[in-house]
């Protein structure tokens, strides 16, 4: 099973913030979680997001695409439905 979390920054170029996620559909929905909370909050004026997984062949976080090669958000666009 792969290990997925979602990266969130508030603010760039502040650090990200980590979340595990078991499933893409579950990043989709925490994503537009913290987006929500980000636009109720008027000290943030900035954000992005993304899905990383864990490669276990380098040992390391990479950027999630699905078997087209879209990244979260145009999977987010293109393809997910809740």
């Amino acid at each position: 099973m792969s290990q997925l979390r979602v990266w969130h920054i508030q603010n760039v170029p502040n650090s990200p913030q980590f979340n595990e996620v078991k499933t893409v559909g579950e990043a989709v929905r925490m994503i537009r979680a913290l987006a929500g909370i980000d636009l109720k909050n008027s000290s943030i004026i900035s954000n992005v997001f993304g899905l990383e997984v864990f490669d276990e062949d380098i040992k390391d976080w990479i950027e999630w695409e699905d078997d087209e090669g879209r990244d979260i958000s145009a999977y987010e666009k293109e393809v997910y439905i809740p």
